[in-house]
């Protein structure tokens, strides 16, 4: 199965009330992807000369009738969604210092010294991370373990050979 991720908003923490941040995941079986391919082909051309359409650029109608054709593929889709407006920067430190901290205590569980470099650098790498990039961080890993939950039930009942492979596409900025 295909799974498609992409988030939506800046991360960033913030007093403007609404400031909603998303990230989704659209989960397609391997052998609609030529569909899909071809709808969203269809989409771009039509909105966005063939580039990438933002939601803005995509009229309701369209939108909808885009919708209606994913829909008939038989793929699920899964979001989550925060309002940064509501979390506080000391409170989302503390998160990521409590995170970082679990991580650290399972150093000394690890076998090899390989082992106990990789799980330091982890640390390291979250601790240093901006608040913007934790926040998406911290919904990412929850859409993940919410996918890995729930795509597979919904399928072993549907297609269980969908479930053969585990095709993971994340839309990122940049390198």
């Amino acid at each position: 199965m295909y799974i498609f991720v992409d988030e939506s908003g800046t991360f960033a923490l913030t007093e403007k009330e609404n400031a909603w941040c998303a990230i989704a995941a659209f989960v397609l079986p391997e052998s609609k992807r030529r569909p899909l391919d071809a709808l969203v082909s269809d989409l771009r051309f039509k909105y966005g000369a063939g580039r990438e359409v933002k939601l803005g650029g995509i009229p309701e109608d369209g939108f909808v009738k885009f919708l209606v054709a994913l829909e008939k593929l038989g793929g699920i889709a899964f979001a989550l969604a925060v309002d940064v407006s509501l979390h506080r920067h000391d409170e989302m430190l503390r998160h990521q210092q409590i995170q970082v901290d679990k991580i650290r205590q399972n150093i000394e569980k690890m076998k090899y010294v390989e082992g106990r470099r990789m799980i330091s650098d982890l640390a390291d790498e979250i601790s240093s991370l901006p608040l913007q990039l934790y926040t998406q961080l911290a919904l990412q890993i929850e859409l993940v373990h919410t996918v890995l939950k729930n795509a597979p039930l919904y399928y072993v009942q549907r297609q269980p050979a969908a479930l053969a492979h585990f095709r993971w596409r994340v839309d990122q900025k940049d390198q």
